[in-house]
């Protein structure tokens, strides 16, 4: 089982290419954490809320031990939940993430100010230089359905987040994934991961930025199927 965490003001259709591509040979579970996508309700505030959400649901669904598989802030939620519940965690996938997520101050001045400014603040920091329209547009639609409220939990959670001095805590294999292009959480973040996540191999690719799952799918797909050949 490959479970599947997205970043703020995302949602589980921002892993369609993924989920699309991997459920042809394995069991694959793409969440909508709270107040995101088709979930509703009121979002966290926290990481650590997040991945006891994540972990109340593999309960639910009695799953006893999965790939984690997280990108930006859902990277820090899979390896919150990896801390805290080891047995939880066969393998991780960390995409576009780090071990501190810290938030420019504009960005909450901004939401606050005009939502729809902060949406298209936002995409011209998530992607490459040379972005296709549509995928922008897509992204776009996809955060307007956090409410504004929640987008601001969610980066008030990525502000808090630092595990830089127990992130080498974490033992299990882990792949780390990022775009050369990365503007949000730019590629020394994965080589930090890379560096004290003891059994990790990090990939970069180019062309791409913050949003490297939507940007190059065929790649992200790619890695993530050699790594979990390796650990199912």
């Amino acid at each position: 089982m490959i479970i599947f965490v997205h970043g703020a003001g995302g949602s589980a259709d921002l892993w369609k290419y993924q989920v699309g591509h991997l459920s042809k040979k394995y069991e694959t579970l793409a969440l909508d954490l709270p107040g995101h996508g088709a979930l509703g309700g009121k979002g966290e505030t926290t990481v650590d809320g997040y991945a006891e959400y994540v972990r109340k649901k593999m309960d639910e669904l009695s799953i006893q031990s999965a790939i984690l598989a997280g990108h930006s802030m859902g990277g820090a939620v899979v390896m919150s939940l990896a801390l805290k519940y080891p047995d939880r965690c066969r393998a991780l996938i960390l995409v576009g993430t780090g071990a501190k997520l810290r938030v420019a101050p504009m960005i909450f001045r901004t939401i606050k100010i005009s939502y729809t400014i902060a949406v298209k603040m936002m995409s011209k920091i998530l992607f490459s230089s040379k972005p296709l329209s549509e995928i922008i547009s897509w992204v776009e639609g996809e955060t307007r359905k956090t409410s504004a409220e929640t987008l601001i939990g969610d980066f008030t959670a990525c502000d808090k987040f630092d595990i830089m001095n127990s992130v080498g805590d974490i033992k299990v294999p882990t792949l780390v994934i990022c775009g050369r292009e990365d503007q949000m959480t730019p590629e020394k973040y994965s080589v930090y991961l890379k560096e004290h996540i003891g059994n990790s191999a990090l990939h970069v690719i180019e062309g791409a930025g913050h949003m490297v799952t939507v940007e190059k799918p065929e790649e992200v797909n790619m890695w993530m199927e050699k790594f979990v050949g390796t650990v199912v």
